[in-house]
C-alpha cells in the first residue's frame, strides 16, 4: 500500500475542482524528492477548509499543479 503524500496550502482556497499550483518548495519536494508524476494522487489540507484529495496535474520544472477532486 502507497501513502498518498499531503501538503499543506494555508493560503488557498480549497473546493471541488479546483486548480492549485503548489509553493516552489512545495513543488520541489513533490517532484525531485518523492518524484511525482502527472495523475499521482495528493492531499492538499489547511485550517479553513480541511482536507482535499486530489490529482496531479502537471509536474515539470514550472511547478507542480494539482487539481481536486469533488
Amino acid at each position: 500500500m502507497r501513502h498518498t503524500p499531503r501538503f499543506h496550502c494555508p493560503d488557498a482556497s480549497l473546493h471541488a475542482g479546483a486548480v492549485l499550483a503548489l509553493s516552489a518548495s512545495a513543488a520541489h519536494h513533490a517532484r525531485v524528492v518523492l518524484r511525482l508524476r502527472d495523475g499521482d494522487a495528493v492531499t492538499l489540507f489547511n485550517a479553513r477548509d480541511g482536507e482535499w484529495q486530489g490529482a496531479v496535474d502537471q509536474a515539470d520544472k514550472r511547478g507542480v499543479t494539482v487539481t481536486l477532486g469533488a
